[in-house]
């Protein structure tokens, strides 16, 4: 189910303490976005590492466990919304932008990255046809060039320099051979801006 390629990359991560992924590892698409952490402006350069170690180790372990039991996705079943899973992280949400307003439940919504991400996917496999719940993940592989915010989201010179300390960790994850099997390679920095 999952190639050779793609379990050398989990390992890869894991030794290196990086970010893996989220979405289909199998897809036809793979996107690059910015940053991985997604942390408060009000976090310290301290809180921000320790949820960065946690975020990735949890999406280490998640593939281990997922390429362990040879998990078969099932990207149009039902599912609870969740990030416990990477293969549908945060997916079956619906398909509209998540308004959390003071007072007002949450809307099931998703986030304007989510919504783009939708939006490419239902152009490029759907024929432009919109789905009630977001599932983009079907098709996409989604990882990202930092595993530290950037200077846009967080201005914060220590977490500028972490930041490009990642990229450089990162490169040699990008130059593995899993990331070079998808048909439509993507490079996003700021989808936001397709909306």
């Amino acid at each position: 189910m999952y190639t050779q390629h793609f379990k050398e990359a989990v390992a890869y991560c894991k030794a290196n303490n990086l970010f893996v992924g989220y979405g289909n590892p199998n897809g036809k698409v793979l996107v690059i976005g910015k940053e991985a952490a997604h942390i408060g402006k009000e976090e310290t350069t301290e809180n921000l590492e320790k949820k960065k170690e946690e975020l990735f180790h949890s999406n280490v372990s998640q593939w281990e466990h997922i390429l362990s039991t040879n998990e078969v996705p099932n990207y149009d079943g039902e599912r609870p919304i969740s990030h416990e899973n990477p293969l549908y992280a945060y997916g079956n949400q619906f398909n509209k932008r998540d308004i959390r307003k003071k007072g007002k439940p949450y809307n099931g919504g998703t986030s304007s990255t989510y919504l783009n991400y939708e939006k490419l996917y239902e152009q490029l496999f759907l024929q432009g046809e919109k789905l009630e719940k977001i599932n983009f993940q079907k098709e996409f592989f989604i990882t990202e060039f930092s595993d530290y915010p950037t200077k846009e989201s967080y201005k914060n010179e220590d977490i500028e320099a972490l930041r490009k300390q990642s990229i450089e960790e990162r490169k040699p994850l990008f130059a593995m051979p899993f990331f070079k099997e998808f048909s439509i390679p993507m490079i996003i920095q700021n989808i936001t801006k397709l909306t």
